[in-house]
């Protein structure tokens, strides 16, 4: 019944995650009732009863104070059985700096300046000097007539401010309420001059039925970024997974995964998963004034792009400084494997 309320009559009912302070306000109220002094009890009642008095007036001070008046100005949110999505807008005193930003449960899930002189240009972590954003260059300036580009998490859709006339990007998009955030209070999709598509659903079940149906995609890039924050999505990051990545790619097509190091580290993934597919891969870490702090991996199987002088400037030692391997399966997976146990 708990669960039920929460995933399907909390998003209805609820813009964010109010049902626990609700809850437990509730349950101290509760208590108070069903307590309330008589004969034996008068003389210990009163006072239990305070103290819940006081704990449930501070809870709901709390809970008010942390909706009105904690983190930045809210220009949007939306909540659905995925979560819920907030557009904040952030340094609105520094003009230069003023931008919106996406999030989802607490993470960035991309943004975007408000000077009309800056709003088509992408934040650190996908700028074009950025390692994604090297990447593009580079299979730019080596395809003149236009690239294919995948990329499964939509969020504000920062990746198409590279993108030419003759390029296409495709999205696949789990959540709908993303894509909705996505043209209402950011114009990236609406400013950019290449063609767009939206796929909604889970990307990878997505990319297994365009295999069966149309057949590979023949993607230049196909970039994976949906890996970041503290729940890693283990059935992207499988070797079933990334077998579907390739084979949607050109022969010397590129993936590249978003990766955010917190509590979880995939580079030993990321390595024993490039040996097991005939890949090299390198990592191409978040710049250092990027305060979000997102780096890529980068597999293909052709060398050429690893050679070329503007890419190989941008890689970087792995943020494990080991060279150990792990492979995860469809059948054998675990996050304690990734799990950074000192800092």
């Amino acid at each position: 019944m708990g669960g039920a309320i929460v995933s399907i009559v909390a998003p209805i009912i609820f813009p964010d995650y109010w049902e626990l302070p609700i809850g437990l306000i509730g349950v101290g109220v509760l208590y108070i009732f069903l307590y309330l002094p008589s004969g034996q009890q008068q003389f210990y009642a009163p006072r239990a009863n305070v103290a819940m008095c006081v704990g449930v007036l501070l809870a709901a001070g709390f809970a008010i104070y942390s909706e009105l008046f904690e983190g930045e100005e809210l220009i949007d949110r939306r909540r659905n059985f995925y979560g819920v999505i907030r557009v904040e807008e952030v340094d609105v005193d520094d003009a230069k700096k003023d931008r919106y930003v996406m999030k989802q449960a607490g993470e960035s899930q991309g943004e975007q300046f408000q000077s009309p002189d800056r709003r088509n240009i992408a934040s650190c972590d996908f700028n074009r000097t950025s390692g994604i954003g090297r990447v593009v260059g580079y299979l730019q300036q080596h395809n003149l007539a236009g690239i294919r580009i995948g990329v499964v998490g939509l969020g504000a859709g920062m990746l198409v401010t590279q993108g030419r006339p003759q390029d296409s990007y495709r999205y696949y998009e789990l959540n709908p309420q993303v894509t909705e955030l996505a043209k209402e209070d950011f114009s990236f999709l609406h400013d950019t001059k290449s063609k767009i598509s939206i796929v909604h659903g889970d990307g990878r079940l997505s990319l297994e039925r365009e295999l069966k149906s149309e057949g590979p995609q023949n993607y230049d890039l196909l970039h994976v970024d949906a890996f970041r924050g503290n729940a890693p999505p283990a059935h992207l990051m499988t070797k079933e997974a990334f077998e579907v990545y390739f084979r949607h790619l050109k022969t010397s097509g590129v993936l590249a995964v978003t990766s955010h190091r917190d509590y979880y580290d995939a580079s030993s993934l990321f390595r024993g998963m490039a040996e097991l597919l005939g890949a090299e891969v390198r990592w191409f870490p978040a710049a250092s004034d990027c305060k979000n702090g997102a780096g890529f991996a980068i597999f293909s199987r052709s060398p050429d792009i690893f050679a070329d002088a503007r890419v190989q400037a941008r890689t970087g030692d792995w943020d494990d400084h080991d060279t150990s391997k792990i492979i995860w399966t469809d059948q054998k997976s675990s996050l304690m494997s990734l799990l950074i146990w000192s800092r």
